[in-house]
């Protein structure tokens, strides 16, 4: 209902176009980015941490912390207080910190989050620590977000952005059955285990791609080819 005109330029096109062509050449374009590709890449594997866990979140709940219906209601009302927290504190973390610092820092606090979890049947710590985990995911999503939306070309947005969100349902769709798996033969607190290590090692790994130096060198290639 906004008023205005959205739709991309088409007259400027040369030669007709298809949707796997347009989804193609967002792919070719985010393959070739050398800070983007490592996010998307990141991007999946916080994906699959997200979902090894919360796949069990209901059984992890009734079994480990003895909440019924109502109980595991107040259990995910708590943890969405973190988002509150996160969409208060991300920007002003962003700037003190640097993008780059925030993100990763993120990431760690949600590792650190689930590792907790792993280790207590206390239902307010629980509570807590995913309210902690919320809010790592609202930090990283503010954080990565506005960084992808500054340096994806105008005419490109919607097909770069369409292939790292699809590299992220992938991760989702992935780390379901592995947390089925794991809390199957080991228990239901190994997946808490298992996704707060890869969260770790991810921050880890990831230091030296997507420090704050890294962002900076990103933004201002864009900013210098835009001119």
């Amino acid at each position: 209902m906004l008023r205005g005109r959205f739709r991309e330029h088409t007259e400027r096109r040369t030669s007709r176009t298809t949707v796997w062509r347009d989804m193609a050449s967002g792919v070719r374009w985010l393959r070739r980015h050398p800070l983007l590709k490592w996010l998307t890449v990141m991007f999946g594997l916080v994906s699959i941490a997200y979902m090894i866990p919360f796949s069990v979140l209901v059984l992890f709940a009734q079994d480990r912390l003895g909440l019924r219906e109502v109980g595991y209601g107040f259990l995910l009302a708590a943890s969405a207080l973190g988002g509150l927290l996160g969409t208060a504190v991300a920007e002003r973390a962003r700037r003190r910190l640097g993008r780059g610092t925030t993100t990763l820092a993120a990431v760690a606090l949600g590792g650190l989050a689930y590792l907790v979890i792993a280790t207590t049947t206390n239902v307010v710590l629980v509570g807590a620590m995913l309210a902690l985990y919320i809010f790592h995911a609202v930090v990283w999503s503010v954080s990565v977000t506005s960084l992808r939306q500054e340096l994806i070309p105008d005419d490109l947005r919607g097909r770069v952005n369409g292939a790292h969100k699809t590299i992220g349902l992938i991760g989702l769709t992935c780390g379901a059955p592995i947390g089925g798996l794991l809390a199957a033969e080991f228990g239901l607190t190994a997946p808490f285990w298992v996704a707060g290590a890869l969260l770790l090692v991810v921050a880890l790994a990831f230091v030296r791609v997507l420090d704050n130096a890294a962002i900076e060198r990103a933004r201002s290639a864009k900013r210098a080819h835009s001119r």
